[in-house]
């Protein structure tokens, strides 16, 4: 997550190796979805 997302944010992080990548304000339904997502590929 980050607070101040700026253009080209997104790819940077998943290039540095983030798992996943969502700016403020959270979606709460994407959120939860993508920890699904995450937490089934974990497990």
């Amino acid at each position: 997550m980050t607070a101040k997302a700026l253009k080209g944010d997104q790819e940077k992080c998943l290039e540095a190796g983030a798992s996943d990548y969502i700016p403020k304000p959270i979606d709460v339904d994407k959120l939860l979805s993508l920890m699904r997502v995450w937490l089934y590929q974990k497990g």
